[in-house]
Formats: structure tokens, C-alpha cells, sequence
């Protein structure tokens, strides 16, 4: 690299370079020849240090005068050089690139703001970008959303998503426990925490919450829906043999163990037995008979009857 001392030998070598290139192009267009001399002064340049590239021009510039209020061609190509060369500066400086893309970002359409966010994130630029994220967790969303197929995965789409989710579950939490206390109030099975204060410390990253927690209050509202859901399934069958003491073979056993008056024939007293034992069931006796057979199907299925 060419500096101090040297740079007027510099200078007068490539003097002489552009006007021979002026000479041999004196019959060329003046945009032609400006272009010509602009690519001799940009290879000299790369030959100066660039503290002294400034120095460099405005000699070389003095070698050829302007006259009649018009710069020579030199002149300009001596301009257009330096332009060149800082434009190539500019593209180099990630500054400049990114106070450039905000100002273009704010002309683009949605369409064009996400497909540079998307860019962006694939390149690990954005804060939680896919490139900054576990890549165990990641491969995971990949498998249940793609099917194991590799795919974009749009930080801002996640969140949204999981909001959607949150108040699912949050909602199907409320309804789901709600529902079991009411069917088996006595029971020891108990939600052991409420999941958005669960999943909140957890996110936030608490150093005592754990993957387990978020998993292990997950699963127990998994495991009750799908035993409340099940249970519902045989409302019926249950429903049914609670009422197995007024079938007709029931009412007239009952009737034999407990025996008729003298008077009375058997056909009364088959009437008078299953009165006795209709009556004993009303709406609220029956509801709980059926809700409590309910619970007792339930418990087996979820596994926690012990706590």
C-alpha cells in the first residue's frame, strides 16, 4: 500500500495513465470516457491507504484544472471515483445497511416487512429468533407441527399460537375441576396448582420451576378430561342399574322376602313394594346415585385415588 512520501510518485504515475486513456478516448462520448477514467483512478486507489486516499485525490485532481466553470473529465472521474469508493465503504458497514433496511422497511407492504423478518430470523437476527432457540425443543415443534419435515417457525406466529392455547387450556382447566368437585366433593384428588401460575414462573424462568411441573399439572388435567369424558360414555349404563331395584324380577324377589298380607294378592302386593321403593328414589336422590357412580368409574381411570 502506497502512503506518505510516495504518494506524489503515485499521483504523477497515474496522471499520466489518464491522459493517455484521454487521448486514446478523445472521440468517444463523454460518459464513456468519465467511466474509463474512473475504473484507472479506482484501481490506483486500492493501491493508497485509505488515510490517505482524500490527500491522493485532491492532487490529482490539481493536475488537471477545471476551465470555463466545467470540471475536465479527470475531474468528474476523480468524483466518481471517490463515490465508488465510498458506496463500497457504505455496503460494508452494517450500520449503514441497517439505518438503510428501516428506512426501506417503513415503504414495504406486510408481505414484504415479513418476508424480511422471516430472513431475519433464519439468520439468528431477531430476538428469539429460531436460530437462538434449543435446538432439542425446536426439532420437537418441527415434529408435532411438520411431521419431522424441516420448516420456517415464525417467532411471533408461536406466540400467538401459544396465547391460543393458553386460554384453551386455562378455560378447559376451570370447567374440568370445577366440574370433578362437584361430582366427587370428598375426594382426595385435588388440583395441585393452577396452571397459569405454574406455566408463569416457569416461562419467566424461575430457577424452581421446572419442565416437570409445567408437565406433571399438564397431565392431570389431561388424565381427568379424558376420565369425565369417558364417564359420560356410560351415564347411561350406570343410570341404568341404579334403577335395578324397580325391575320387575327385583320388585317381585322384594315382594317374596318381605311377604303379603291375607287379604292382599300377590299382584298387589308386587304394586304396593315397587310404590315403596319408587318413591325412595326422587330427582335429587337419583342425581346423586348417578354422579356418585359416576366419580367411583372415574377414579380408576386417573389413577390418584391414593392422594
Amino acid at each position: 500500500m502506497v502512503s506518505g512520501s510516495d504518494l506524489s510518485t503515485q499521483v504523477e504515475a497515474t496522471a499520466s495513465r489518464l491522459r493517455a486513456v484521454q487521448a486514446d478516448l478523445a472521440d468517444t462520448e463523454s460518459d464513456l470516457r468519465t467511466e474509463h477514467l474512473a475504473d484507472e483512478i479506482e484501481r490506483s486507489l486500492e493501491q493508497i491507504m485509505p488515510d490517505d486516499r482524500k490527500a491522493f485525490l485532491e492532487q490529482l485532481a490539481a493536475r488537471f484544472p477545471s476551465w470555463q466553470g466545467q470540471s475536465s473529465g479527470v475531474s468528474a472521474a476523480s468524483g466518481a471515483a471517490a463515490r465508488s469508493n465510498a458506496d463500497r465503504a457504505e455496503l460494508n458497514d452494517p450500520s449503514w445497511l441497517l439505518e438503510r433496511l428501516i428506512g426501506l422497511v417503513g415503504q414495504m407492504d406486510d408481505t414484504g416487512r415479513t418476508a424480511i423478518k422471516q430472513r431475519l430470523s433464519e439468520a439468528g437476527l431477531l430476538a428469539g429468533a429460531v436460530g437462538d432457540w434449543p435446538s432439542g425443543p425446536a426439532q420437537r415443534v418441527r415434529q408435532l407441527a411438520f411431521g419431522g419435515q424441516d420448516g420456517p417457525i415464525d417467532p411471533g406466529r408461536v406466540l400467538d399460537l401459544l396465547v391460543v392455547l393458553l386460554e384453551f387450556a386455562q378455560s378447559l382447566e376451570k370447567v374440568v375441576w370445577r366440574t370433578w368437585q362437584q361430582m366427587a366433593p370428598r375426594s382426595q384428588v385435588r388440583r395441585r396448582s393452577p396452571m397459569n401460575k405454574t406455566v408463569g414462573v416457569f416461562i419467566a424462568g424461575d430457577e424452581d420451576a421446572s419442565r416437570g411441573d409445567v408437565k406433571s399439572t399438564i397431565e392431570d388435567l389431561r388424565q381427568l378430561t379424558a376420565a369425565i369424558t369417558a364417564a359420560v360414555s356410560q351415564a347411561g349404563t350406570l343410570s341404568y342399574q341404579r334403577l335395578g331395584n324397580l325391575f320387575p324380577d327385583a320388585v317381585v324377589g322384594a315382594a317374596k322376602d318381605e311377604g303379603k298380607k291375607a287379604w292382599e294378592s300377590w299382584e298387589v302386593a308386587y304394586w304396593r313394594k315397587f310404590k315403596q321403593l319408587a318413591s325412595a328414589m326422587d330427582q335429587g336422590t337419583f342425581e346423586a346415585e348417578v354422579t356418585r357412580a359416576l366419580a367411583e368409574y372415574v377414579i380408576p381411570l386417573i389413577g390418584r385415588g391414593g392422594r
